[in-house]
């Protein structure tokens, strides 16, 4: 009896690795292009116009850390691109070719939506990690890494890329048509980026504004800016670490849950 009930699982283990051996595959034939977009092109020009001009026009040369501290959210726009590039495509595979249906008679369909995430999730990551190493390497002292801790701010970043996948599924899930991508970054995107502390950290909005600070804290990818801030500047100015990692789980796993439940309705599979 034993034997019946765990081959089965086995078999369905296997079938997970298997496509994410696959989508590694398929994305690596083309990783000259995301190395060049995701690891050189995108965060040089990120580097040279927020870290390096800006940064010095907005606090002289002088103010490093508060140069820093501007800078450090920027990764959330990267890694929030990304991650929509890799989810996005369930969206059209629905409305064009639907691999998803023949894929769904051999592996549960949920299992089908954590693959992809978890795909997501590690090729977002890989891509991204050498961002703030890069721009340390670049920026050398017009960059604060005094108080920086590398593994925190690793486990920050994959937190952060896991999120982002979890969020982008669900949004591929929900949006009925391809033709509602624009509306959906203009509307949602936009404004969660922007006041997931993008540019400015939560204690910066809430001495401006306590009622925009209170609503941004119902914005998940606020707690991945300001543990990035907190793992690289440190001090109490940002959410704790163990705060951040806490809502970031409790948010994928949320998001998570509302797309295996929009795509039960979409394929309507028992």
């Amino acid at each position: 009896m034993m034997k019946q009930t765990t081959a089965p699982k086995l078999q369905a283990l296997r079938i997970f690795f298997e496509f994410l051996r696959r989508d590694f595959y398929v994305y690596f034939k083309r990783i000259n292009t995301y190395a060049i977009n995701f690891i050189i092109l995108y965060p040089l020009t990120y580097i040279i116009s927020f870290a390096y001009i800006q940064a010095k026009a907005y606090f002289g040369a002088e103010n490093v850390t508060q140069a820093t501290i501007f800078f450090a959210g920027n990764v959330i726009l990267l890694i929030m691109s990304l991650a929509f590039e890799c989810t996005i495509l369930l969206l059209f595979d629905l409305e064009n070719e639907r691999t998803i249906d023949y894929r769904i008679t051999l592996i549960n369909p949920r299992l089908i939506l954590f693959e992809q995430i978890l795909f997501t999730t590690l090729f977002s990551f890989l891509l991204l990690a050498p961002f703030f190493p890069l721009t340390t390497f670049i920026l050398r002292t017009q960059f604060d890494s005094a108080h920086t801790s590398w593994p925190l701010l690793f486990i920050m970043l994959f937190l952060t890329c896991l999120c982002c996948a979890a969020y982008h599924m669900f949004i591929a899930c929900a949006l009925k048509s391809s033709k509602q991508i624009v509306h959906f970054w203009m509307r949602c995107n936009l404004p969660l980026i922007t006041f997931g502390g993008f540019l400015t950290p939560w204690y910066i909005m809430n001495q401006y504004s306590s009622i925009i600070g209170k609503m941004s804290l119902l914005n998940p990818f606020l707690y991945a800016t300001e543990g990035i801030r907190q793992a690289i500047v440190g001090g109490t100015m940002f959410f704790s670490i163990a705060c951040c990692t806490l809502v970031l789980i409790i948010f994928s796993c949320i998001f998570s849950f509302l797309a295996c439940h929009l795509f039960k309705k979409k394929v309507d599979h028992i």
